[in-house]
C-alpha cells in the first residue's frame, strides 16, 4: 500500500485539477431554498397589505368618532342682556349661553373673535319676539343662533346652543 502512491509519482500522472463550478448548482440551489423558505415566513408572519389598510381606517373612524362623542363647549358668553322685538313691551332677557362646537380649533376661532361674535349674538336674539322667549324649549332661538353663528365661523361649526342662565323680566 505504500507502494501505490510511489507509483503515481513516479508515473507522472498528476491528478485532475478541481473544477470551481462544481458546487455551483449546489450554492444556487441552497439560495433558492433559502429565499423560499424566508418568503413564507414573512407571508405567515406579516398580514396582507389589505388588512393594514382596512386596521388604519378602522382606527382613523374609531378616533374621528371618539372626537365626536366628547362634546366640547364653549361657555364665555355670560351675562348677555337683550331687550326683545316690540321694545316698547318692556322686557329685560339676562342669558348666559353654551355652545357645543367641533373641531376643537373653532374655541381658538370662538375666543379670538369673541366682541364680535358677542355682537351678532346679540343682534339675533334681538329679532326673536316676546313670546320665543316664553316658549320652554325655545327651539326657534337655538336654531337661529346657531345658523347665525355658523354662517360667521370659518374654522368649524356650533352643533348646539344650550341656555346655561336664562331670566326674563
Amino acid at each position: 500500500m505504500a507502494e501505490e502512491p510511489e507509483e503515481d509519482a513516479e508515473s507522472g500522472a498528476k491528478p485532475a485539477p478541481a473544477n470551481p463550478f462544481r458546487y455551483l448548482s449546489l450554492v444556487l440551489l441552497i439560495l433558492l431554498m433559502e429565499a423560499a423558505g424566508g418568503y413564507l415566513v414573512l407571508d405567515w408572519v406579516l398580514p396582507p397589505r389589505e388588512d393594514v389598510g382596512r386596521k388604519d381606517k378602522k382606527e382613523a373612524e374609531e378616533k374621528r368618532m371618539q372626537a365626536e362623542e366628547d362634546p366640547l363647549y364653549y361657555e364665555d358668553l355670560r351675562d348677555l342682556v337683550v331687550t326683545p322685538a316690540p321694545a316698547q313691551m318692556g322686557y329685560l332677557v339676562q342669558l348666559s349661553l353654551a355652545l357645543e362646537v367641533f373641531p376643537p380649533a373653532v374655541i381658538d376661532e370662538l375666543t379670538t373673535r369673541h366682541d364680535v361674535l358677542q355682537d351678532l349674538v346679540l343682534q339675533t336674539l334681538e329679532a326673536f319676539p316676546v313670546e320665543a322667549f316664553r316658549h320652554a324649549v325655545k327651539t326657534p332661538i337655538k336654531e337661529g343662533l346657531r345658523q347665525a353663528l355658523n354662517k360667521e365661523l370659518k374654522n368649524g361649526e356650533v352643533r348646539a346652543v344650550y341656555f346655561v342662565e336664562f331670566i326674563m323680566q
